[in-house]
């Protein structure tokens, strides 16, 4: 099987990657058939063999057949065949290697780049890692603090417009990822199965279990050996997969190793046909599309990367890849004696200008974008924002879809105004409200989880509402279960919501509960949602925000 008929190739003409560099930063490459033209140039950091300019381990020649092969009759075709590759030798021929020579050797990828970028580097792939028993087993969240040289290198990278692509880990561990996958500029990737298999195994994986075994294999199942949790980024097939080999044929293998460089691959597609994206761009583009797939063990949920869906996030988005949604938005009554206004405030962290788009989204009201620059370490920021941003005086209630140049936060402030006016016409003070942070497309509930509304109550004057924002394509069935602090199922709310809408149920949760929780279900296949409660307090009307809480 080669790597050209796995999931989610781009399929327009003339999108090979063909400009763009991958530095493999790995084993070295080795002479091979399929990646004759390929290697624009080979450094060696290892130190056991630092004459050497091939791959006697060969893992390297595995790694870069996958990126970007041409097929020459070898059997092998790569994610991108028009790309080149930089070999960058810091593993001996045992396939080890220590921090100080792969930091060498990223290094020597940046000091080409610093030097106007002659092989237009554009993706670094680090098919490597490893574990650390007493400071990263591995665990949850990142390991930023455990190794900020090689935190700040990467960055390095990404400010210069280089997406760091590298391996999760095949120790089968569900609690987090292989260092240095675990860090937070790293997108880390994880392996699923392309296609259907009776059985696949033993695998020896080590680390979190000794070996596994997959059986009843169907496509896009994630394999036994991958690492997973919360900093994974995105899957790609990394099962059975065709690579080049030492003695100049092809061998099918199975490891993150083989996945990260599908995901490389795809970045240079993406850098080929849309030139001018910045890495955070390539980043969310490849994150925030694809098919969602969840990992049983641990029912983390990330995407299987799609280039065709993500090449449309990088040229349909108008140049706005990263998306934000902020719902509870509201020029609206409520019950008697509220009055509910929203603000919003848009803050970039970056030092270079964003363009930003807003669009309010509602069943009822259709009010024109708005589009603006925000400079570089600068807020912009509107009171009652249907009026002041979009210049509208009416009633409505909805959602705002905030989208980016580059990476923004988004938080807005719904609050309730009891007296709309004093004598002087002026807007009362009101209560101070809730605040709703925007929620990435990425981190939205899909329809193989569960998300959780904890701490609700309905005991008067308190009362709980729920609102949820469909941000896919098409309809939603969405399913909300109320239990009692103990289990007990209390009622089920059924809603459906347009694509691109915003629907809420006041008073979701019947009367008479002073403690409560509820289960959210996404019922319709390939459906998307973000939600929040609102727990209000009926004699002040000022809401407290429950975010919707996806495991």
């Amino acid at each position: 099987k080669s790597t050209s008929s796995l999931l989610g190739l781009v399929s327009q003409p003339g999108v090979d990657g063909s400009g763009s560099v991958v530095a493999v930063v790995d084993s070295g490459i080795a002479p091979h058939k399929a990646l004759e033209n390929r290697i624009l140039a080979r450094v060696n950091f290892a130190q056991d063999d630092p004459g050497a300019a091939g791959d006697p381990y060969g893992h390297g020649t595995h790694v870069a057949g996958i990126a970007a092969a041409r097929d020459n009759g070898s059997g092998v075709v790569g994610v991108a065949p028009g790309a080149r590759l930089w070999a960058v030798k810091v593993l001996n021929d045992k396939g080890e290697g220590e921090l100080e020579i792969i930091l060498e050797g990223l290094n020597k990828v940046l000091q080409s780049i610093s030097n106007g970028n002659p092989y237009n580097i554009k993706v670094v792939n680090m098919s490597l890692g490893g574990y650390d028993d007493t400071f990263w087993p591995p665990g949850t969240g990142t390991c930023d603090d455990l190794s900020p040289t090689m935190l700040s290198t990467f960055q390095s990278l990404r400010e210069a417009g280089v997406l760091v692509v590298v391996a999760a880990g095949n120790g089968a561990c569900t609690t987090g990822v292989a260092w240095p996958a675990c860090l937070s500029n790293a997108m880390a990737v994880g392996a699923v199965y392309d296609s259907s298999f009776f059985s696949r195994g033993p695998f020896q994986t080590s680390q979190c279990k000794p070996f596994c075994f997959d059986s009843s294999v169907n496509a896009d199942d994630v394999a036994c050996y991958s690492d997973s949790g919360e900093k994974l980024d995105v899957w790609a097939p990394g099962s059975v997969t065709r690579v080049a080999t030492l003695s100049g044929g092809f061998d099918e293998v199975d490891g993150t190793s083989e996945a990260a460089p599908y995901v490389a691959g795809v970045a240079a597609l993406l850098s080929q046909a849309v030139p001018t994206r910045t890495s955070d761009q390539l980043f969310a583009a490849i994150r925030n599309t694809g098919k969602p797939v969840t990992d049983k063990r641990n029912n983390i949920t990330r995407n299987r990367v799609d280039a065709l869906q993500a090449l449309q996030a990088l040229q349909g988005s108008g140049g706005y890849p990263f998306t934000y949604y902020l719902t509870g938005i509201a020029r609206w009554p409520g019950f008697s004696p509220a009055y509910w206004y929203s603000d919003v405030a848009i803050f970039n962290p970056g030092t270079s200008s964003a363009t930003v788009k807003m669009t309010f989204l509602s069943s009822t009201t259709s009010l024109q974008p708005v589009e603006f620059t925000l400079a570089g370490k600068a807020q912009a920021a509107w009171k009652d924002v249907l009026a002041q941003a979009f210049g509208f005086s009416g009633e409505a209630v909805g959602a705002i879809l905030v989208e980016s140049s580059q990476p923004v936060k988004a938080l807005a402030r719904t609050y309730s105004q009891v007296n709309v006016q004093q004598q002087n016409g002026s807007l009362a003070l009101g209560t101070m409200g809730q605040f709703i942070e925007g929620i990435e497309v990425g981190k939205a509930l899909t329809a193989n989880q569960v998300g959780y509304l904890v701490n609700l109550r309905s005991d008067p004057p308190f009362r709980t509402n729920v609102g949820f924002v469909n941000v896919g394509q098409e309809p939603a069935q969405v399913e909300v279960r109320f239990f009692t602090n103990n289990g007990t199922l209390i009622s089920t709310v059924p809603l459906a919501i347009p694509a691109q809408r915003r629907v809420q149920q006041g008073r979701a949760l019947p009367d008479g509960y002073q403690a409560a929780y509820a289960e959210v279900r996404v019922l319709t296949s390939g459906g998307k949602v973000i939600g929040i409660a609102s727990v209000v307090d009926g004699n002040s009307t000022d809401p407290t925000t429950i975010p919707l809480w996806v495991p």
